[in-house]
């Protein structure tokens, strides 16, 4: 009996010696990936993928992963992944509007204490508390500097705050909710990670390089300064003792003897790209089974690639080429396709495996506690078919399904370019979608009829990202829902006879409609609406340039039979003529914002290029009253009554002012050639609609506005020592000249420029094109052929050399 006890004692305490250690997670802020290593110090693997922007990790109460998300002054987010597969379970925290209670800044470090989410607020320098179960705020905990707190750290109620502005930990009794001071504070140093051993002594870690130990008593520098030391980001325990530190500059995860701060193990690879966060896990790694589907194609026709995830159930590739090259390689998803069910009001994503049938068709049964989603995709003929159904009992409580497309931006900016708009901002089936340079998909639900759309994206700098998210209607059992990618060639515009040239042109043709996606304000960036035309989708609507997208809708008003152009274009019009125009006619630059003296004429001849396009001319008697009131304001311009236009920025030479146009930090002011070449053609447009509509004498009345600008125009801005116009006469009498063709070109387009006058400029200005050596045409023309000096550019741009040659070629220089 002895020898059996020994034996098994033995057996217990070899199986104890020789048990594996929990692999361990790494959050890498440069990849937006977490990848996983052995207790080898091996990559084994990347565990999660497509996180924007994340800031700290760390496993609930339930098993599952939590990462905080946002960028600098950012608003921040907490999600939520399977613990054990990494798949995204949606946010337990979502981003919020920064004047709600519990709205996160940039959110870093996380904590669980007594079934609730600590979580640090980083940039408005709060520590909130979240509802371990519903994620819904509870209480602000603890503070301190905007911008300066960063990880934090829990032991007997008491609640450690690391301060890299005040360069100490402070202390807060989470009992009581007192603020206790600090508890080490060290003006030497600046920390970021913090942790608190069984002992209650304090390890933190900052600048420069170094972790420091501090007993109660007496502070001790613990490790460092050392290179693998650099930029440490987080503190945490192991089960094994160790303490693990994150440093993102050094790219390493190191792991210290707490007893004589010796350096056990390092962790590195190429993979490891910031490193800010760690945690643990013992759970199996996944096996992914990604299959791609293979749809048949005949030679020279449209090509779409997507990939299956069967073991999660997702697509998590997404890519085509209408023109049947090899662009479809380009992975046009930031994270999978996925399906949220809408269970009363708590949002379910939806996971379950997925099986192939055939080659070209994968269907997922995604199931849900009482009920099961079935949903197949099929690709063929360059297209994809989506079919979804739903079984089971507790189908009936499913409101409603959403299909998320999570599409990078920093891939190509894909979203739709067409379709109708509801009036709180969602897109409507039918709709194209456009990945530039790839190609246009029609998207429509062919049994039925009005299908939503989300449009949502940010601007972040970093962690960008932009979200078509389709809401289905709820389903019955035995009825399927279908959804339809169908590959699209735009038709040969009329009088366009060269095939060979719109087949080569008719793609990228479509680059220029982007529609803006609905953000909240952020950063530096003020909220925008959903739907219109945009510099990008992730970028503002300017009004000022609202006369390009007008000339691009003539061309083409119908891109597909149910699907117009002209629609984008009168959404886009009437957003900034109901929205954006003040009680005395002037227009907002960018949405909301801004004054800047071509947003007048660029509106009016976009609203007329509607109509021409359109042939509405009963919109235009119903918004001519507001027509007349935008005009009116660029004709009260004219100051000194000699029939130009004069802008509010004087234009004179070391004015360093933001300018009066869309090239905006281009100091331009007063009479200025470009705005007033667009202001004759808003005026030849509105005698055009006023005559359509009947108004003979305010059809003159425009026609004399026009007139009038053109007697002076050419010889007010005619450059005789370089042949062609000049940008603009500042207030001071000088002419100011870019070497820019840009106001030659548009006035002779306009027609403010006789042609056989005009094609001389051209030609002057063709010659000096020519002695620079510029020959990449297929990106453009240069703005200007000379370096602007800083003298004509808003403060802080032009750089510092007089003739501004040390920043020439950078955005307007």
């Amino acid at each position: 009996m002895k020898i059996e006890l020994f034996s098994l004692f033995l057996l217990f305490a070899l199986t104890t010696i020789i048990r594996a250690e929990p692999d361990l997670l790494v959050l890498m802020n440069g990849s937006g990936k977490v990848e996983r290593y052995n207790d080898k110090g091996e990559h084994v693997g990347s565990f999660i993928t497509g996180i924007r922007k994340p800031n700290d990790m760390v496993f609930g109460p339930d098993g599952q992963l939590y990462i905080s998300t946002g960028s600098i002054n950012g608003p921040g987010t907490v999600r939520r992944y399977d613990g054990k597969t990494g798949r995204f379970l949606g946010e337990f925290i979502s981003r919020q509007a920064a004047d709600q209670p519990g709205a996160l800044v940039r959110a870093s470090g996380m904590v669980w204490h007594d079934g609730d989410l600590f979580v640090v607020s980083s940039d408005n320098g709060k520590v909130f508390r979240y509802d371990g179960q519903t994620g819904a705020f509870k209480s602000e905990v603890a503070n301190g500097s905007r911008g300066g707190i960063t990880q934090i750290a829990i032991q007997s109620d008491k609640l450690y705050l690391a301060d890299y502005l005040e360069h100490g930990v402070r202390l807060f009794d989470l009992a009581t909710g007192a603020a206790e001071g600090f508890a080490v504070q060290n003006f030497g140093f600046s920390p970021w990670g913090v942790t608190v051993d069984k002992q209650g002594d304090i390890f933190w870690s900052g600048e420069p390089g170094t972790i420091c130990r501090f007993d109660g008593k007496k502070e001790t520098v613990f490790a460092g300064p050392l290179a693998e030391l650099s930029k440490p980001l987080q503190l945490k325990f192991g089960s094994n003792g160790l303490l693990y530190c994150a440093a993102a500059s050094a790219n390493k995860v190191t792991a210290w003897n707490p007893g004589d701060g010796s350096l056990v193990q390092t962790f590195g690879g190429d993979e490891m790209k910031d490193p800010i966060a760690i945690a643990f896990t013992d759970a199996p790694m996944p096996e992914q089974s990604v299959t791609q589907l293979k749809g048949e194609n005949a030679p020279g026709q449209p090509i779409i690639q997507v990939s299956a995830d069967l073991t999660n159930g997702g697509l998590s590739f997404l890519s085509w080429d209408t023109e049947a090259g090899d662009r479809a390689k380009l992975n046009l998803l930031l994270t999978p396709i996925t399906i949220t069910a809408l269970v009363g009001d708590r949002p379910v994503i939806l996971t379950g495996a997925g099986e192939m049938q055939g080659a070209d068709e994968v269907v997922f049964r995604l199931k849900e506690q009482d009920f099961e989603i079935i949903w197949s995709v099929q690709v063929k003929e360059g297209g994809m078919r989506m079919t979804i159904g739903g079984t089971g009992k507790g189908l009936a409580s499913v409101e409603g399904l959403e299909i998320a497309f999570p599409f990078d931006p920093r891939a190509t900016a894909t979203g739709p370019v067409a379709g109708e708009w509801t009036d709180d901002e969602k897109l409507q089936l039918p709709a194209l979608i456009n990945a530039p340079d790839l190609g246009v998909m029609r998207l429509s639900s062919p049994d039925q009829a009005g299908i939503l759309g989300r449009w949502e994206g940010s601007r972040g700098r970093v962690d960008s990202y932009t979200t078509l998210t389709l809401e289905v209607p709820k389903l019955k059992e035995g009825t399927d829902f279908t959804l339809l990618f169908e590959p699209i060639h735009l038709q040969k515009p009329a009088g366009i006879h060269d095939e060979d040239t719109w087949v080569a042109a008719r793609r990228g043709w479509l680059n220029l409609l982007q529609t803006s996606t609905k953000r909240p304000a952020e950063q530096h960036y003020r909220p925008c609406p959903a739907g219109v035309w945009a510099n990008n989708i992730i970028s503002d609507p300017v009004s000022a340039t609202m006369f390009w997208l007008g000339d691009h809708v003539l061309l083409l008003p119908q891109l597909t039979p149910d699907i117009s152009s002209t629609s984008l274009l009168r959404r886009t019009v009437e957003l900034y003529m109901n929205g954006a125009t003040a009680p005395d006619g002037s227009v907002n630059y960018v949405w909301r914002d801004g004054l800047t003296m071509d947003s007048n004429p660029a509106l009016l001849t976009a609203a007329w290029a509607y109509v021409e396009a359109s042939g509405d001319v009963e919109w235009f008697v119903r918004n001519a009253e507001k027509l007349e009131l935008i005009s009116g304001y660029t004709e009260k311009r004219n100051l000194d009554a000699d029939g130009l236009v004069e802008s509010h920025p004087t234009g004179n030479h070391n004015s360093r002012a933001f300018g009066d146009s869309a090239f905006d930090v281009i100091s331009s002011g007063h009479k200025n050639a470009y705005i007033n070449a667009l202001v004759y053609r808003a005026w030849r447009g509105m005698a055009q609609l006023q005559k359509k509509a009947g108004r003979m004498e305010k059809s003159a009345y425009y026609t004399q506005l026009a007139d009038d600008l053109k007697k002076v125009y050419r010889d007010t801005f005619y450059n005789p020592e370089t042949g062609w116009l000049g940008w603009w006469r500042s207030e001071d009498g000088a002419l100011h000249d870019l070497w820019s063709d840009v106001p030659t070109s548009l006035a002779i387009a306009v027609g403010l420029i006789e042609p056989a006058d005009g094609a001389k400029m051209m030609d002057r200005y063709w010659e000096e094109l020519q002695k620079t050596g510029f020959e990449h045409f297929e990106v453009g023309i240069p703005l200007t052929l000379r370096p602007i000096p800083p003298a004509l550019m808003l403060q802080g741009y032009g750089g510092q050399k007089e003739d501004g040659s040390d920043t020439f070629g950078k955005y307007l220089n």
